[in-house]
């Protein structure tokens, strides 16, 4: 995995920007605590959820902003992304799970990479 910092400009995240990321981070945080098989779960989940099929992603550079604690990054790729991005403010990824060359992720704010 990879790790890069969008510092640029962070000292101008908007209030709420911050405010939500420092709730989320939190939130993350806590979740990376889960077992293992929880964290996958939830994962698995925010597939179904999505409605996401395999032959969408497969193959494919994938995106997952405001990615948290990376699970639904973990899915992607374990779903056939070719390569995914994880990017969120705050880097909360659970420990251990993105030692893969095709996973990256950036810390950084959305707005700013537009």
């Amino acid at each position: 995995m990879s790790t890069t910092s969008a510092t640029a400009g962070a000292a101008e995240f908007g209030e709420v920007e911050k405010k939500t990321a420092e709730l989320y981070s939190s939130c993350f945080s806590e979740l990376n605590d889960w077992s293992e098989n929880a964290w996958l779960k939830q994962g698995e989940l925010y597939v179904k959820n999505l409605g996401l099929k395999d032959e969408w992603i497969r193959g494919k550079k994938v995106m997952d902003g405001g990615c948290g604690h990376g699970t639904l990054s973990y899915q992607l790729l374990k779903h056939g992304a070719a390569e995914v991005w994880g990017i969120d403010l705050h880097k909360t990824l659970r420990p251990g799970k993105f030692d893969d060359p095709r996973m990256h992720f950036l810390q950084a704010s959305l707005q700013e990479l537009i």
